[in-house]
């Protein structure tokens, strides 16, 4: 097969259907997914040593990527084979090293040369895992749009087959059927794995090429190739990955779920420019970035959870309850009753210091508010939807017998209904599993506070201060190093800038931009700092945000403004932008903003994990009530109080009244919280909830205000009261 290139693969997609570019993709471009599957192999196999089904002997730690699997296979039950496949094959891996791969420039400019410069990766992509005679990962004769919803029927899907492993006819390469692209052909349910398959007397007439591929090759096929993949019979692992792409702004087939802009040569603003950025697309369109729950453990791992009986704080308020049809199914139902409380109640037997994964799914009928009229606990923790899934709550929590807060909570797994007068819910597979740690997600973040000068500075010699204090920050190696509102006139005399107004620049090429953006290079470290921006005859207090390239990420332009401030015609900022940087989600709220909590909290259901607040002023206990209120990290870099750094639970990690920079490490995985949980944090309130939504849009507002009215139409008519 000759070789193609990105000049000649175009017509040999038309005229064959598919082409294999050799050597397209550098081992740069490959080796991060390999390095993110080696990880995941490694917790997965972890996670079976700690539930005992398989011993040390058989984990082969030191075996290479394209082995490793396979010679742990043989020694696992058939369950836990099972488990281990579904863990590691499929569309979970939505990792940085898949983003990078599939956002590779040479894929790109191949993919560019057939559909054009504006790129979708479209949302089906599939990591696949072939086992040595493992017949699940044999795919039969197919089309891949058989796989794909109606509606994507005129839209140009190119798919690209992306070996991790040098392939061929041993280890399972795929074979293609050469001009078959031409004619839809029908499909039929060949195995319960593959409902659309096509039978061997309907496969169309043409030449059956195997694509054998070394790592680096990829191979490119138009959507309505007919292929399949061979079986795999060597005693290696063949590892690959599926990825398509097609132009923006067209049906893709999988509408629920969305892909990523790769590239976008008329409107570059648009790319999707990391995988944070990704997965919080996807956190947008409610889809969990497995696609599918978690598989079940293999049998005999779970903690058992057999022993049920029905509670309630006194009879008169028990609802309605019973066991269900199914031997899992526990039921229970409102007695007319919004008063009434009751639970499922089962013993469970947990390790002090261990780390466990509990679950449980849930159908409610005829419940108004079923997020707040249903919940589940175990041992003080509560379980929470799945992102994507309000069917099963779950929770991953380290047991720590001691912070329960009665002896019923601390060993016990609890299913309630409350305060609904009507309706069921039924729940069942309720499932507790001891599994690994999580791991951890640091970043290490500073803040810098600027001490008042001996004498007063001029605007040149404030902006080498802010260069030192950079330096300073930067030799503890910050992923992120935040100052203060103002940061330009930061002990820099009046008279010198005037006003304010006087001391604006343009963003992101003004003096003090620029000395931000050459720290944050020189010491590869974000920065984040208040300045007073100029745009147009507007002018606002924003903090600017720039990358360890110096490159500017984004900015906030203040929305709740000071009485001085708006009487120097300060314009007020009307977004509430978060930033997906390399290490975690971030958001930031200048000085009066964090006197309204709606900002704080509007950002933490956004997901945001820290909040940066640049301040003039300010008091350090509302700081530490709006990280603990919202579960977040919040660090401040202030004027006239401390600079802080604090934890979600309002514990403050460090901060520094004098001139000088504060630094500490956060562990994103495992944000604290107050010791006493509650379904509120968890769940809400069933009769405050629904008011606040009201409140939001707006319907409370104008009940209240023609109430008001009223009033006062009441005491006009009679003469006052």
């Amino acid at each position: 097969m000759p070789v193609k290139t990105a000049a000649t693969h175009p017509a040999a997609l038309a005229e064959d259907g598919f082409a294999m570019l050799r050597g397209l993709l550098p081992p740069a471009a490959i080796d991060p997914l390999i390095d993110d599957l080696n990880h995941a192999a490694d917790r997965a196999i972890a996670q079976l040593l700690m539930w005992g089904r398989i011993d040390g002997e058989h984990a082969h730690t030191d075996a290479p990527f394209a082995t490793r699997v396979a010679m742990v296979f043989p020694h696992l039950d058939s369950a836990s084979q099972s488990w281990l496949w579904r863990t590691l094959h499929g569309k979970q891996h939505k990792t940085a090293g898949m983003f990078a791969l599939r956002a590779a420039e040479p894929l790109l400019d191949a993919v560019e040369s057939v559909i054009g410069g504006d790129i979708l990766a479209h949302p089906q992509a599939v990591l696949r895992m072939k086992l040595p005679g493992h017949d699940p990962g044999v795919a039969p004769w197919h089309q891949d749009d058989a796989y794909l919803a109606e509606d994507s029927g005129d839209t140009p899907i190119i798919n690209v087959w992306i070996p991790l492993v040098d392939t061929t006819r041993d280890n399972g390469c795929l074979e293609v059927i050469r001009g078959s692209h031409r004619t839809a052909v029908a499909h039929s349910a060949v195995s319960d794995a593959y409902p659309h398959g096509i039978r061997e007397e309907d496969l169309p007439d043409g030449e059956r090429v195997a694509c054998e591929l070394e790592r680096g090759d990829v191979l490119m096929t138009q959507e309505r190739l007919v292929h399949r993949s061979l079986p795999n019979t060597a005693d290696t692992v063949r590892w690959s990955l599926d990825s398509r792409y097609c132009p923006l702004d067209m049906p893709t087939g999988r509408s629920a779920v969305p892909g990523f802009v790769a590239r976008c040569r008329t409107e570059p603003s648009r790319r999707t420019s990391n995988h944070r950025s990704w997965l919080q697309l996807l956190h947008e369109a409610a889809v969990d970035p497995r696609e599918g729950s978690a598989p079940d453990p293999p049998e005999g791992v779970a903690v058992a959870t057999d022993d049920w009986e029905f509670a309630t704080p006194r009879g008169a308020l028990s609802p309605v309850h019973a066991r269900g049809a199914a031997d899992d199914q526990l039921v229970i139902q409102g007695n007319g009753d919004p008063h009434a409380i009751g639970c499922w109640r089962t013993p469970v037997d947990l390790d002090d210091g261990r780390w466990y994964r509990a679950s449980v799914a849930l159908a409610t009928t005829d419940i108004d508010q079923p997020e707040l009229s249903t919940f589940a606990q175990i041992g003080g923790h509560f379980l929470t939807p799945e992102p994507g899934n309000d069917h099963t709550l779950s929770c991953t929590f380290l047991h720590r017998a001691k912070e329960a807060a009665d002896a019923n909570e601390a060993d016990s797994f609890e299913l309630y209904l409350r305060a609904t007068p009507t309706g069921t819910v039924t729940w069942s597979r309720p499932r507790v599993v001891p599994v690994l740690a999580p791991e951890a997600r640091p970043a290490r973040v500073a803040t810098v506070r600027f001490g008042s000068p001996l004498r007063p500075l001029t605007m040149a010699a404030q902006r080498e201060r802010i260069s030192a204090k950079l330096d300073q920050a930067g030799a503890q190696r910050p992923d992120i190093v935040a100052m203060t509102e103002f940061t330009p006139v930061q002990g820099v005399a009046e008279e010198e800038y005037g006003s304010w107004v006087g001391a604006a620049e343009s963003v992101p090429d003004g003096p003090v931009c620029q000395v931000l953006a050459a720290a944050a290079r020189r010491h590869h470290m974000h920065v984040l700092a208040g300045v007073v921006e100029r745009r147009g005859k507007h002018v606002f207090n924003t903090a600017v945000l720039f990358d360890r390239s110096g490159h500017l990420v984004g900015q906030y332009e203040k929305t709740h403004l000071t009485f001085g401030e708006l009487r120097q015609g300060i314009s007020c900022g009307s977004d509430y932008p978060l930033f997906d940087l390399d290490f975690g989600r971030v958001a930031i709220h200048i000085c009066y903003d964090e006197w309204f909590p709606e900002v704080a909290r509007l950002y933490a259901h956004r997901g945001a994990e820290i909040l940066f607040l640049p301040s003039a002023g300010g008091k350090p206990i509302t700081w530490r009530t709006r990280a603990l209120d919202n579960r977040v990290y919040l660090v401040t870099a202030a004027t006239k109080p401390p600079s802080m750094i604090i934890d979600s639970s309002g514990v403050v990690l460090g901060e520094t009244h004098g001139d000088g920079v504060v630094c500490a490490d956060l562990d994103l995985a495992e944000r604290q919280t107050n010791w006493y949980r509650d379904p509120t944090l968890a769940r809400g309130m069933p009769y405050i909830a629904p008011q606040m939504r009201m409140t939001l849009d707006d319907r409370l507002l104008h009940e209240l205000h023609e109430e008001m009215t009223s009033e006062a139409a009441l005491v006009s008519t009679d003469g006052g009261r």
